[in-house]
């Protein structure tokens, strides 16, 4: 007796994602999770019943025709077979008009509230896009808050992933949150490492989200808190220090660490050196000695590092990090991060490996200049079932 439910992987510019067909159409499109072990878990976890099968000759074409709509190609899914039956009358309004909207063009929730006849319905016209079954076939990438912003995303790694869709299908938005071009720069590491492209043909480009407004505070204080402690230990401290100096918007409210004692600080777990770092580095915040983002931006990359190291607390490492995941600086390499030397030595196919700083700083120069984007991809590979997809994609 054949299944009813099936599904298959495909590859795409995104990375591997899985289609859901059952007899009497396509059920969902999954967009890439974190892995394709995780991709294949969320299919499960929302059809249970499905089995692994290959693409039938109907299942070819749209699959044919979702790779070209990915990678920005004007393509019409209307005579693709949807099964609608778990849709609302609500949402199949809305799933419906947003079908219609032509590729490199868009619309905002608040125009879809109106096209369907439900003017005050745009928080629901998001809502419902946010559990849209069939992205890409129904484009809610191309619909935007009313100023233009790309608000929210349902797939995995969320707006970054909107933005390369409507960047690949020429629409202006807003310009990359990270300082150089995702796509390009997987492009370019695919086509300089062998071994890298194998992983980026399961992830896809890189998705580094850096806030628009930098605030420096903040980066800094969580990079004290986490040094030389777990990840677990560090996420307990933050929450312990949020909790007694937050302020309503989860940040650390700067002058009740200026004012609070050692005793408060070291009761959150923090050690007495780590203690007396933030209480300096709430008294640079305070002061305004600290330097601004916009400051930041317009130095070097060496000129970040100096200026941040000169803070008590604060390393090579932690500057580093400012650049990637606050600057968005695309050639960046932090050496003596454990984490990215161990995503090296699995990159070269050593499970158990930890590459040394001088093995991976030779190796990562096939990566200029993207190193930043390189360093991305191995800090993934850290978790343990991309891990065991990428060792078996490479034998």
């Amino acid at each position: 007796m054949s299944p009813k439910v099936r599904f298959s992987f495909y590859e795409s510019v995104l990375g591997k994602c899985a289609l859901v067909w059952g007899g009497e159409g396509v059920l969902r499109n999954f967009l890439p999770f974190e892995s394709p072990s995780e991709t294949q878990n969320e299919v499960l976890h929302e059809f249970a019943e499905a089995v692994e099968t290959g693409l039938n000759k109907e299942m070819q074409k749209v699959v044919s025709k979702l790779r070209l709509a990915i990678s920005g190609a004007k393509v019409d899914f209307n005579d693709v077979l949807i099964n609608k039956s778990n849709w609302s009358p609500f949402n199949k309004k809305i799933y419906e008009y947003t079908q219609s909207i032509p590729t490199g063009s868009t619309t905002t929730y608040g125009f879809l509230a109106d096209a369907i006849g439900h003017p005050n319905a745009f928080r629901a016209v998001g809502t419902a896009l946010g559990k849209n079954p069939l992205p890409i076939i129904i484009p809610c990438h191309r619909v935007l808050g009313r100023d233009g912003s790309l608000r929210g995303f349902s797939a995995s790694n969320g707006i970054i992933t909107k933005q390369i869709l409507l960047r690949l299908e020429g629409c202006e938005v807003q310009p990359p949150f990270i300082g150089y071009d995702p796509l390009e720069s997987s492009d370019f590491l695919a086509k300089s490492d062998p071994r890298l492209a194998k992983l980026i043909k399961l992830v896809g480009p890189p998705c580094i989200n850096i806030p628009r407004k930098v605030q420096i505070f903040e980066p800094l204080s969580r990079a004290i808190i986490s040094q030389q402690i777990s990840v677990k230990a560090a996420q307990s401290i933050s929450r312990k220090l949020t909790e007694e100096f937050g302020k309503k918007n989860g940040n650390l409210d700067i002058e009740r660490i200026f004012k609070a004692r050692h005793e408060k600080l070291k009761a959150c777990g923090l050690s007495e050196n780590k203690a007396q770092y933030l209480k300096e580095l709430s008294k640079h915040a305070r002061d305004k000695q600290l330097p601004s983002g916009g400051e930041l931006k317009c130095m070097s990359n060496s000129e970040v590092v100096d200026s941040l190291t000169k803070l008590k607390g604060v390393g090579k490492w932690t500057a580093e990090m400012i650049l990637i995941f606050q600057l968005g600086r695309a050639d960046v390499l932090a050496v003596d991060d454990l984490a990215l030397r161990k995503g090296h030595g699995i990159l070269l196919g050593k499970k158990n490996h930890e590459s040394s700083r001088e093995q991976l700083e030779t190796y990562a120069k096939r990566w200029r200049p993207y190193r930043s984007a390189g360093c991305w991809y191995l800090w993934r590979l850290n978790k343990i079932s991309l891990m065991n997809d990428y060792l078996t994609e490479v034998g």
